[in-house]
């Protein structure tokens, strides 16, 4: 828990910043979080009649990256950028409204193919450049001022949930059957919003 005392003192710097760049605070002010994190979903080799792949599995393209805004209104995410393992600048018109989340993909086209999701091409922002990292990655938010406003350093490791890393282990060892979670898996899920996203602690 933050000291009382470090509240107090935070007081006056931030006083000093209103007044000599008001419109920088406001700017800087808009927090969007990441939320979830899908680095490795399932994605088991599949052939249609003709024992050609139905799709291109070099890469994990069921990938995706959600965002929530914690604030009390829209975010204009024109300018806002995502990077680290991966590459992506929030086109003009994006944005993102008070307590809605995001969802950016990999390959937008086919997220919105698992019906499961729910997801349409229309509600969803993408595609990326890269990928996230199987063994391990960072994901950053910044905003238009090329501020980091979240960061968030993954490992398919203890202490991290190794479940998010295609279910963590083979079959044989979790119970689980890899064909149910064809193209999903199990992603890491934020705890809180008012704790750090680099907090393994915080991700199940």
């Amino acid at each position: 828990m933050a000291s009382p005392l470090r509240g107090l003192w935070s007081v006056v710097p931030c006083l000093c910043l209103l007044l000599a760049a008001p419109a920088r605070l406001h700017a800087a002010s808009e927090v969007v979080l990441l939320s979830e994190i899908m680095y490795h979903p399932v994605e088991l080799p599949a052939f249609d009649t003709n024992g050609l792949p139905v799709l291109d599995l070099s890469e994990d393209v069921h990938e995706f990256i959600e965002l929530y805004n914690p604030g009390a209104t829209t975010v204009n995410l024109f300018g806002w950028q995502l990077t680290g393992g991966i590459s992506f600048d929030f086109p003009s018109g994006a944005s993102i409204a008070a307590g809605q989340y995001l969802v950016i993909a990999k390959d937008p086209v086919q997220l919105a193919a698992v019906w499961q999701y729910g997801l349409t091409t229309n509600n969803l922002l993408g595609p990326y450049s890269g990928h996230l990292g199987n063994s391990g990655d960072t994901v950053r938010l910044k905003n238009n001022l090329g501020q980091v406003v979240d960061d968030m350093p993954y490992s398919p490791a203890f202490p991290w949930a190794i479940g998010a890393n295609a279910l963590g282990a083979a079959d044989e060892w979790t119970g689980l059957n890899s064909a149910d979670y064809q193209y999903m898996g199990r992603s890491l899920e934020r705890v809180s919003f008012s704790w750090p996203a680099s907090d393994p602690a915080n991700w199940l």
